[in-house]
């Protein structure tokens, strides 16, 4: 079943995210936190505290990332096609690695029709135009537009899952706007 969050008397939630200076505000500036425990999590040799962090972080990513929400990107702040042979991520111009020390990456995750994870509702979709302007770019390139986070049900959280292997975080969106910058 498909889960909305509301707000305000079913005011669907949005937050938008703002440049501010070299760092973010808004909801992405609330991750540094969690994204520095998931950074400990990848290193921790004691499995119980490691435990412990990986919770004290995902009951922050789980206020900070509902579904629902719209991160946008402007000229101050864009999305970037992943490096590699990555299809369908893109990350954030303005999410540099914080100076208070070294935190997990974020990769923003949107899915289509052909390609998808199992749990991803159709109407959470990225448009197949949309994202065959993004994945037809070579890597780098430069765009705004917004995403909304979508729910995916076998995440570590509504919105995310946080790969230990590799410590990124990995946002699940759907594209709702996407322009190609020169």
């Amino acid at each position: 079943m498909k889960k909305w969050w509301f707000i305000f008397g079913g005011l669907p939630l949005v937050m938008a995210l703002s440049v501010a200076g070299a760092g973010l505000a808004g909801p992405m500036e609330g991750l540094d936190h969690a994204l520095l425990l998931l950074n400990e999590v990848s290193q921790e040799t004691c499995s119980i505290c490691a435990e412990q962090k990986k919770r004290k972080a995902f009951g922050l990513l789980d206020e900070a990332l509902p579904p629902g929400a719209l991160i946008a990107g402007d000229q101050r702040c864009v999305f970037i096609r992943a490096p590699e042979q990555s299809r369908n991520e893109m990350l954030l111009s303005c999410d540099p690695l914080t100076d208070k020390g070294v935190r997990a990456p974020v990769v923003m995750r949107f899915h289509t029709a052909g390609q998808r994870l199992i749990g991803v509702s159709k109407e959470d979709y990225t448009d197949e135009a949309a994202a065959e302007v993004f994945n037809s770019a070579p890597p780098g390139t430069r765009f705004t537009g917004s995403v909304v986070l979508i729910d995916y049900p076998y995440g570590d959280g509504p919105t995310y899952n946080y790969h230990v292997t590799t410590n990124q975080l990995h946002i699940h969106c759907r594209i709702q706007s996407l322009h190609r910058l020169n």
